[in-house]
């Protein structure tokens, strides 16, 4: 619930400070092309907004014709918005990949090659069948969607029933020096404070024997069963604290060069792997995780070839289109879509009520 509230909170302090483009907050539209950002979808939800679309005779773009516009100085087309989905989810192949052929639509769909064929998620046979109707235009989103422990410094405990995130997107953690991706956490494995790996931030890698010993204990008290107990987190932090004072800790962090690295590494074989799994397919365009980056993963993304980077809704919105943004491309969520100028256009209220209605019962995208 304090999660859910925090988003609520962002979203009327983007409102506070004007960080939405004139067509949310005013009558006129922007210049430029709206482009809509989703993840989890509700299927009635996304069929108002696709049906709102069409009666209002608007286009839908993959991510060339977008680039296209402003790295060759086209003319802005009228009406038209570009619909992107993040991860590959399953939902993206049995409800989005349906009403998109029935209304005549297109979307980008930035996956993770890691995740395809995870539990949840689409499989590369899906992949190809939605590229070649010409319905999904696949990207990239990284390899892995990796998040990273930055410090030493613990935040909780992994404890049944952790929910706030899924398996995937936890920091990655090492098992005798090899990452383990996919893999639920064991209970009592400290969490340590994390980011993206696409984040400016070195990679902190805990010592393995210490986060054992907290594994250990809490196998050896009762495992779930020890989580009933309310003082669980005390006792845990008192197991920390006694450690860290009878052990000379051997935590360390990754080198620079191994940051840098790292991060072209998810950068390239993201692009590579979709490459060779879709048909025909030639990866320009890339998403960046949680809509987070740092000078490091933003200067990668060009240097590894990509023409455009996505984010998430940033202060500096472009008023005038997104020439000169083109590597962190802003996004709205897809709620706004109402907010288009056509018959039926809601009011700002009413999509706001509609937008916190679903948060607190869904939760944040992550």
């Amino acid at each position: 619930m304090k999660s859910q509230f925090k988003e609520i909170s962002s979203i009327f302090g983007i409102l506070r400070r004007s960080e939405y483009p004139d067509f949310v907050t005013r009558s006129k539209m922007s210049p430029g092309i709206p482009v809509f950002s989703y993840h989890r979808i509700d299927r009635a939800e996304f069929e108002a907004q696709l049906r709102y679309l069409k009666e209002n005779a608007y286009t839908t773009l993959a991510a060339d014709e977008y680039a296209s516009v402003y790295l060759q100085k086209q003319k802005i087309p009228e009406r038209a918005v570009v619909l992107t989905f993040d991860d590959g989810l399953r939902n993206l192949y049995d409800v989005v990949f349906p009403l998109l052929k029935e209304y005549g639509f297109k979307a980008v769909a930035f996956i993770i090659p890691a995740w395809v064929g995870e539990k949840g998620s689409i499989t590369w046979e899906q992949a190809n069948e939605m590229h070649l109707a010409g319905a999904v235009d696949f990207q990239s989103h990284t390899m892995h969607h990796a998040g990273i422990n930055i410090s030493s410094r613990i935040i909780d405990f992994y404890y049944p029933g952790f929910v706030s995130h899924q398996v995937w997107n936890l920091p990655v953690q090492a098992e005798n020096g090899k990452d383990r991706y996919f893999q639920p956490p064991q209970l009592g494995m400290p969490i340590f404070e994390y980011a993206s790996r696409l984040s400016d931030h070195r990679r902190y890698f805990p010592e393995e024997s210490f986060i054992k010993a907290c594994v250990k204990f809490v196998r050896e008290n009762g495992n779930e069963a020890f989580f009933r107990d309310k003082r669980w987190r005390s006792r845990l932090t008192t197991l920390v604290n006694d450690y860290r004072k009878s052990h000379s800790f051997s935590g360390y962090y990754e080198a620079k060069e191994e940051q840098e690295k790292r991060i072209a590494e998810e950068l390239v074989q993201s692009r590579e792997e979709i490459d060779a799994r879709i048909t025909g397919k030639s990866v320009r365009h890339f998403s960046f995780p949680w809509n987070e980056t740092g000078k490091i993963a933003s200067r990668l993304v060009k240097e590894c070839g990509y023409e455009t980077a996505y984010g998430g809704l940033l202060k500096t919105y472009s008023s005038d289109g997104y020439a000169g943004k083109l590597y962190y491309i802003n996004r709205l969520s897809g709620d706004f879509i109402f907010r288009l100028s056509g018959k039926g256009r809601l009011s700002l209220p009413g999509v706001f009520i509609s937008k916190i209605k679903r948060r607190l019962k869904q939760g944040p995208q992550y």
